[in-house]
């Protein structure tokens, strides 16, 4: 059995609280100064003990990886570290990681607007480009969300696979330790798998696992590696796997599908009246742009739509404690209406 292992990071940008009677204002809708703070935290006491880890572990000679980063995490990464992001780029230029394509704003358009989804993956494509100076072909959108509806906007952006997550009822008998087919288009698919027994190991084929270090301590993923490598046979790229493993079987996906985590699934992002309300809104603004033929405003627009923020509005997920989820939707419909006032009702 091979492995390819993905890790995952992400740090969004933090809301501005937008109330009622800042509409109109200057004020802006991201708050620098907490983005910042909260990415520095992060970054001490999280990211920065799991990339060096990683980067320690690249340094022997059976070990590889594909590696997903936001783009609100690159640009941040970049800012902050950029001796990191060269020793990044020299990496994936050696062939010992693969960097995935995603959204840059770990969004969830996905779910309600090809649009704003379609931009969301242009602006992540073009940071990747900017940054390591390659172009992804691989794409690991939010969530690992994915249905057969999104294969035609993911192959116009120049994807040549994607993963997602692995369902038995989607599966047909076929075995998950492969790579798949889309039905109808020329993408491959890459199944992430939940943790698997020691025995799986023993068969051939191949294993997709996420890490994201934002879920386990770094002490506890590092050994979780080290079992993994004692039971594959070789760790590879998810670049090595498309082209060791060829694509047999179709998984096809009629209603949209995402990773398995505690708490949080599909549903989570779009489940509730407040949720809805803001997706509504968004589509309407949307609707406003196309019809002014100024696309231009779409990607200003799809930085709402992360799903960090739609989280925030759940009671089931929040993690905030200083303000509840009523709190944030509010902020949001607040500045939702600032943008068209300021941008869409001043359109031609």
């Amino acid at each position: 059995m091979e492995t390819c292992l993905i890790f995952t990071f992400h740090s969004p940008l933090q809301l501005s609280d937008y109330s009622f009677f800042d509409i109109g204002k200057k004020k802006p809708y991201f708050d620098e100064a907490h983005t910042h703070q909260r990415f520095k935290s992060n970054y001490k006491s999280i990211f920065k003990p799991a990339i060096n880890g990683i980067l320690d572990l690249l340094t022997r000679r059976d070990f590889k990886c594909s590696i997903y980063m936001s783009g609100t995490f690159l640009t941040a990464l970049h800012r902050s570290e950029p001796t990191t992001m060269d020793k990044l780029k020299k990496l994936i230029h050696d062939g010992k990681v693969t960097i995935l394509g995603g959204t840059s704003h770990e969004s969830i358009a996905s779910l309600f607007s090809k649009s704003l989804f379609q931009y969301q993956l242009i602006a992540h494509k073009k940071l990747i480009e900017q940054f390591f100076g390659v172009s992804p072909t691989i794409l690991n959108n939010t969530e690992n969300i994915h249905y057969n509806d999104l294969l035609t906007t993911i192959e116009e952006c120049g994807y040549k696979a994607l993963v997602t997550e692995s369902l038995n009822w989607y599966l047909h008998g076929n075995s998950p330790y492969q790579v798949f087919k889309a039905p109808k288009h020329n993408v491959s698919i890459l199944l992430n798998q939940s943790p698997t027994p020691v025995e799986t190991a023993k068969e051939n084929g191949l294993i997709t696992r996420h890490i994201d270090p934002l879920l386990a301590t770094y002490d506890n993923w590092k050994q979780h590696i080290v079992n993994i490598m004692k039971q594959s046979e070789q760790l590879i790229t998810a670049e090595e796997a498309l082209k060791k493993f060829k694509p047999t079987s179709t998984y096809s996906i009629p209603m949209p599908i995402g990773r398995k985590r505690p708490q949080v699934g599909i549903s989570s992002f779009t489940e509730n009246a407040m949720q809805k309300e803001v997706i509504t809104k968004l589509l309407l603004m949307e609707k406003k742009i196309k019809e002014a033929l100024n696309t231009n405003l779409l990607y200003e627009l799809s930085k709402f739509t992360s799903g960090d923020y739609f989280l925030d509005m759940n009671y089931k997920t929040i993690t905030a404690t200083e303000k509840q989820p009523y709190d944030y939707y509010i902020s949001m419909m607040n500045m939702l209406s600032d943008f068209e006032i300021k941008k869409i009702n001043q359109l031609p």
